[in-house]
This record gives structure tokens, sequence and C-alpha cells, in this order.
């Protein structure tokens, strides 16, 4: 039969009569504070088999009290009293072999035979145990359940640590006033002040940011740095019934005075935002280092920031790269985001894409998931899995990125790794807009201009385009000025001009692709072919490339070999495949223009150019049976063709059609119809369209159209 147990806390209390034995000697001497003198005592007694003696001496050698720390020894004693069945020999043992011998298999046997013997200590231990050697959810799970059993057998670390858990969600669902109720019961300085800190938040009932800072300011008075820097944060940050920054600098400052890093890094941050004191950038970094010569891991980040931003107005981008490596090194999640993005741009180190990745798909936020989706997508990750990676878009825009809400609604649009849903991608658009994002605001242009979902809207279109142009996104000046071409005003091809330069300064190929294109033909600015060649020469894209050949056959380009022209048409058609450089070179063969006449390899090119649904080249075959170029006249094929471009909005196709019904080269006249046409000519640019199109809407009493009077 197991024996009566002792357990610390009686040993502790027991005080011994004038007549005690050497047993109740040691036992007093131990309850008084008196180790050496319990030591000596326990010695013979343990040696004689005592279970209370071997405790006692194996206690105060594990812990070192008035006798050197001897855990091997120390294990020896606790191991024998343990097996004597001594619940408090067993808990101390447990602890010391699984924490500090590293023997954790027979630390564990002996915490949970304390347990089950409902030693309070034991609980906390083997929780402890569990979550270090379990880290996942069912050992947090396991864990919290023991913290939580000795709390409830009133073990002051069970239940801090059960308050943690409740606090943090590790293993039990989160509870923040079951956590204030647990930390608010207890006297550590830690557990006041995380008492206080749920106050503050409102989450126990009856307890407020008064009591916040009564409870703080009681641990400030007594020295306590921690609540000092704690009460100082909120009286800084706090409502406004408790604000005090002259006190909160004072409190940080006094801390300071002792050389406390996080006092350090919060006078740094207020020198950077200037609260409390002067705005000073060099001041607040002189804080950071401090506090980062303290140790505070997190200052090397705000460093960086710092150096980002430029100290003295001169951004060091090279400086600042350096400080976040330092961060990065010490587990900074802001530092390694802020590295990240510098390895990613290429801004201030070599652009490392692969590196970038491997930082922000390590980093648990809506900003770093979105940045690791991408590059993952573009295949810069370790992780190959397209499928995960949107998984982890999703999450970044569950999380309230708007850029990740943005690309998604753009990959819906398209189908683009996912199943094409376009009001699903309208409406994470319009989320991503109302978070401020450019893209989402550039997105949402596209959507309306184009009618996705809705009636096609320019106006709308221009508003949202101006928002994204404003808010820095190249593209849109582009888009800007294609509208503002055809806007509801009529041609404004000055506008256009203003909007294309604006883009092209910013680097937007294509906006300075249009500039060159308004300033080729004189659309909007003075006409200046030169000017037009020199940007459309220095361009890769087949499109610039073809006018680059047109103007040095022109003569119009700084290249004056016009065989260099005609080269790079020829590769254009021919190797390129491009369609408007095929149906040119046939332009040329077919009038004999610059080249020598040939009529076959005309129509060769038209052929290729007509294959690829060229408008303008559907055009040229419609004008060759017009005319009877090449082949027999016949206009009903003319006017076959005709259709066909205009399908395209070819601007010849558009207005020539109209011409053949407003005249009934082809059935019967109708203006409707061409009215129609030079309509659709005039919005896509055609200023011939546009004339047409206001002649034919002028009244005219003598005028039937399709068979009712003109209005």
């Amino acid at each position: 039969m197991q024996r009566p147990i002792l357990v610390l806390m009686t040993i502790l209390g027991f005080i011994a009569p004038a007549f005690a034995g050497p047993r109740d000697a040691m036992l007093a001497a131990y309850g008084q504070g008196k180790y050496a003198e319990a030591f000596a005592l326990a010695k013979p007694l343990a040696e004689n088999d005592d279970e209370i003696a071997q405790y006692v001496l194996g206690t105060t050698l594990h812990k070192g009290l008035e006798v050197p720390k001897n855990n091997e020894e120390a294990a020896i004693w606790l191991r024998k009293s343990a097996q004597k069945g001594n619940v408090a020999a067993q808990q101390e043992l447990g602890a010391l072999l699984a924490f500090e011998m590293k023997q954790s298999a027979e630390g564990r046997k002996w915490l949970e035979q304390a347990v089950a013997a409902e030693h309070p200590r034991a609980f906390r231990d083997l929780g402890w145990l569990t979550e270090s050697e379990r880290p996942d959810a069912a050992g947090l799970s396991a864990a919290a359940e023991l913290y939580r059993k000795g709390a409830e057998r009133a073990d002051g670390a069970a239940q801090s640590l059960y308050a943690n858990a409740l606090l943090y969600g590790r293993g039990v669902a989160k509870d923040e006033k079951a956590a204030a109720s647990q930390y608010c019961t207890l006297s550590r300085p830690s557990d006041q002040i995380q008492c206080a800190q749920l106050a503050m938040k409102g989450a126990l009932p009856g307890l407020g940011p008064a009591d916040a800072v009564r409870i703080l300011k009681t641990l400030a008075d007594q020295g306590d740095r921690a609540a000092q820097i704690r009460l100082a944060e909120n009286v800084l940050e706090g409502p406004a019934s408790i604000r005090d920054v002259a006190e909160g600098v004072r409190l940080l400052k006094l801390a300071a005075d002792k050389g406390d890093a996080a006092a350090y890094f919060d006078l740094g941050w207020l020198a950077s935002v200037g609260t409390g004191m002067d705005k000073n950038r060099q001041a607040a970094f002189d804080w950071y280092r401090k506090s980062a010569e303290a140790g505070h891991f997190m200052a090397y980040g705000r460093m960086g920031k710092l150096l980002d931003e430029g100290i003295n107005g001169n951004p060091n981008p090279e400086e600042a790269v350096k400080m976040f490596r330092l961060g990065a090194e010490r587990n900074d999640p802001y530092a390694r985001e802020r590295l990240a993005g510098h390895l990613n741009d290429g801004i201030g180190v070599a652009a490392d894409k692969p590196a970038a990745a491997k930082l922000f798909c390590g980093i648990d936020s809506a900003f770093s998931n979105y940045f690791c989706a991408l590059l993952s997508l573009d295949g810069f990750a370790t992780e190959k899995d397209k499928s995960a990676a949107i998984r982890l878009m999703q999450k970044a825009a569950e999380g309230g990125e708007a850029r990740a809400q943005a690309q998604l609604g753009y990959y819906f649009l398209n189908g683009k790794y996912v199943e094409k849903n376009i009001p699903e991608a309208v409406r994470l658009t319009k989320v991503a807009a109302a978070g401020g994002s450019a893209t989402a605001y550039f997105n949402l242009g596209y959507i309306y201009e184009n009618g996705v979902t809705v009636e096609p809207d320019r106006a709308k279109a221009v508003e949202w385009y101006k928002k994204a142009a404003d808010a820095g996104y190249v593209r849109a000046f582009e888009s800007l000025g294609r509208l503002s071409k055809v806007g509801a005003g009529g041609l404004n091809a000055e506008a256009a001009v203003e909007y294309f330069k604006k883009g092209a300064a910013l680097g937007d190929e294509e906006a300075a692709f249009q500039l060159a294109y308004a300033m080729r033909y004189g659309n909007g600015t003075a006409r200046n072919e030169l000017g037009a060649s020199d940007i459309f020469c220095r361009q890769t894209s087949v499109g610039a490339r073809y006018h680059c050949a047109l103007l040095i056959i022109d003569g119009k380009a700084r290249e004056k070999d016009k065989r260099n022209g005609f080269s790079l048409l020829n590769r254009l058609a021919l190797v390129d495949g491009d369609s408007a450089a095929q149906i040119q070179l046939a332009y040329y063969f077919l009038n004999g223009i610059i080249l020598k006449k040939d009529i076959k390899e005309g129509m060769r090119l038209m052929e290729m150019s007509i294959d690829q649904d060229n408008g303008y080249a559907l055009f040229i075959k419609g004008q060759m049976f017009e005319k009877g170029y090449g082949v027999k006249q016949n206009l009903d094929e003319a006017f076959r063709w005709y259709q066909l471009s205009a399908q395209k909005n070819d601007l010849d196709g558009l207005v020539t059609l109209g011409k053949f019904y407003e005249k009934g080269v082809v059935g019967e006249a109708s203006r409707m119809e061409a009215l129609k046409l030079y309509r659709r000519a005039a919005e896509n640019g055609s200023a011939e369209g546009k004339g047409l199109a206001e002649r034919l809407s002028k009244p005219d009493a003598s005028t039937i159209i399709d068979g009712r009077p003109p209005h």
C-alpha cells in the first residue's frame, strides 16, 4: 500500500517543537530557509533510506540552495524518494530529467505518475513537456488541457500558461475574456501587465482603461521597467480619458536611462512621427540604433525604413538593405518582408526573385502571402503547384490585401489559373478598388470600357482610369489617351497626346508608341516623323518595328538606307508573320511602288495577311474586286469583302461599306445603315467617318431615310 505523501508545501510549513528529532529538525531548517543546515541534517537520514530526507537532499542539490548545484547527484536522491511513492519527488525528478538533463522519456514517466496523484505543479510541467515535444494541433490541445487542470488546482504557473493559451488560441479556442479572468487573479508582475493590457481592450467586464493605468502605475512605481513601458505606450496611444503624452515620454526616458531596449525602440518611433518631441529622423535612427545594440531585434528593420526614406532627404537603399538583412537574420518579419521587396524589385541590391520568394513564402501575412503566390505563379518559388499558389492568393485576398483581390479579379476575368467567373471577377475588383488598389482602378476602367457585365460606359471608364493614373498606375495614361480620341464630346486628339506624353515620360512603352503614332500623322500634335521614328526604332514590339521600317523606307528616319527598311519589313512579314507588314509589302508589289511590280508576289503576301483576318487586307481585297485590279471586277464580291473588313473595325472598310449603303451600289440604298457605319468609324477615330456622319445626320426634308421622314 502506498505510504502517506508529504508534499513540498507541508514541508515548508512545518515548524518542529523543542523536543524534535533529526527529521523534524531537518524539516524546520528547510521551512525556515536554512538550506545548508537542512542539507547537513538530511544527508545521514537519506543514506538511512528516509524518503523525505532523500527528497530534501535531492531538491537542495537540484536548485543549488546554499550548496553547489549538482543535477546528477540530485537525480540519484530524488529517484530513490520517487520510487518510494513520494509525489513531490516524482514531480521534481520529472522536471529535472525532462528539462535539464534531456532525458525526456523517463522525465515524462515520473511527471505522469505525479499527475495521476494530482500534484498541482506536475500538470504544468507535463503540459510544457507535451507542448515542446508535439507543437502540432493535437499536442497544443493536450498541453492546454493539462494547464487548465493545473490552474484548477491553484498552481500559479499553470494558471499563467493556461491564460496564455486562451489569449493566443494555442490548443484551445481563443478567449480574451477567459484569459483576463486568469491573469487578473495572479500576482506576478508579468501576469498583472497582461491583465492591464486586456483591461485596456475591455476584455473583462468591470475593468477598463483607467484600471489598466492603475495596475501598471503600481508596478511602474515599484521600478518594473516592463510596466513602465506598457504604461507609457498606453498613455501615448490609449483613449483620450487616459492620454498623457508628456507622462508617456517621461516613463520611456526613465526606462531608457536604465538601458531598456524597448524604451529606446519606442522613443525612436516617437521621434520618427513627432509625438511628444520634434519630428527628427536622425534622432529616431539614433534611438533605434541604441535599441538594436541593447538587443531589440525589430530595431534593424526600422533603421532600414528610415534609410529607405532618406534620413536627411536622400534615400540610401543600399544601406537600408544591410539593416534589413540584420533584422531578417534575427527573424523580424517586418525586416524580412522589406528585404524580400528589395530583392524582388532589385532596389539597393541585385534583383534575386528566388531569394525574395523564399523570404516571402516563410512569412504568414497577407502582404507576404500575396507576393509568395505571385512569385510562385511566375515560377520563382520552390513551390511549383499553381493551385497551391492560387489558394495562397485567396488567403491574402481574404486577409484584406487589396493587390491580391485585384490580381484574383484579373485571373477570374481572363480564366487564368482559375475557371473564368466574370461576376466574381467584378466583385473582387470592386472590393480591391475600395481598398485603394491602383490595379483595381485600372481594371474597373477596362470593365466599364468593354461592357463586362454592364453596358459599355466610357465616362465611367475614364473616371476609373483617371483614378488609376492619379494613383501612379502608368498604363492608365495610354487608356485615357485612347479614350480621349473618341470621347463623348467628339475627337480630342490634343488631350490624347497629353496623356500619351505623361505615360511615355513614366516609361510606358504603349503610351510612347501611341505618342509616336500621333507624331507621325500629326494627330493632336505637330507632325514630326523624325521624332516618331526615334521612338519607334528604339522599341522592340512588332508594331513599332513596322512603323520604323516604313519611316526608313519613306526617308523620314535617321537611318537613310532604304534597304535596311525593306529588310526589316521583310523579316516582319515572313519571319514574324506580321499581317500589317505582309499587306504593306503586298501593296508595294501590286502597285510597283518603290519595288518592281510583281502581281503574283503581291497576291501571295495579301493572301497571307487575309488568312490572319487583317482588316486592312480584307479592305484591299474588296478594292481589287471593286476596281478590277488583278481580278475580274465584281461589286458583289467587293461588298462582301468590305463587310468582312468592317467587322474588324477597319476604318477604311467601315467608311467604304457606308458609302456602298448610302449610294445603293449593291442592293437598295440605306442611309440608316450608312450612318451607323460612319458613326462606328468616327467612334474609332476616323475623321472622314465623323464628317460623313455629321453630313448624313443633318435634317433634310427632301430625303427619306428607309421610308421614314428624317428626324
